[in-house]
């Protein structure tokens, strides 16, 4: 990780609460040759930012409070395509049910464009504006959306299977996860594929990804709701 220099506690310099690191060589991934590759260096990365042993920190967001809060989010237009409503009565059915693995520090949006690449590497992870204390799956949820986005099914399974290789983490509650994840871009797909094609990937679209979107959550609907 790079050597911090700077941390503006008083707010002095920024407008909140920074931290300023040396400049890293390198640069974000969004083509890789071998995603396989690519998705199982991912999950170490991920797991590593698990360990590290933050989960003590205090004023960093609980997770569950988070998931708690979006679930319930007065929805005023719902994405109706993308089962908006239906999702959210599904996981409010099932919360009370939920008991939440161990506590651990999360990154909060691990996906390719908060990765710096050297030399085929991770050779630091950025953007650290939202930070949980939580259950691992979180993350992992979140990052399984967004190689799906990215890079396919395959991706995204070689990535969880990594994940779980490393960590020994019961998955019995992935699908509950997965679909708390699902409802980060609804109603904000037009800005996702506009986002990715600025940096390039102009393949993926609004309508792919919604169509991926609906795969990743008919599969968790189908576990929790069979």
């Amino acid at each position: 990780m790079p050597e911090p220099i700077y941390l503006d506690e008083a707010k002095e310099a920024f407008p909140h609460v920074s931290l300023v690191t040396r400049y890293v060589e390198g640069g974000p991934e969004f083509d890789p040759q071998d995603i396989p590759r690519f998705a199982k260096r991912f999950a170490k990365q991920l797991f590593e930012i698990h360990r590290t042993g933050f989960a003590e920190l205090k004023g960093v967001p609980d997770a569950w409070q988070t998931i708690t809060s979006r679930i319930n989010w007065d929805v005023k237009v719902p994405d109706h395509p993308q089962k908006d409503l239906e999702i959210r009565d599904l996981l409010k059915r099932i919360q009370p049910e939920i008991e939440p693995g161990p506590s651990v520090f999360l990154h909060g949006d691990f996906w390719p464009g908060n990765t710096i690449w050297r030399d085929g590497e991770i050779a630091c992870v950025i953007d650290w504006e939202e930070p949980h204390i939580g259950d691992a799956l979180y993350d992992v949820s979140i990052t399984r959306s967004e190689l799906l986005f990215a890079f396919g099914e395959e991706a995204m399974e070689v990535f969880t299977d990594a994940y779980q290789d490393l960590s020994g983490m019961d998955l019995s509650n992935l699908a509950f996860w997965d679909l708390c994840a699902a409802l980060r871009p609804m109603g904000n797909f037009a800005a996702w594929a506009g986002s990715w094609a600025a940096l390039g990937r102009t393949d993926i679209t609004e309508a792919g990804m919604r169509a991926l979107h609906l795969v990743f959550v008919d599969a968790a609907m189908a576990q929790l709701n069979p």
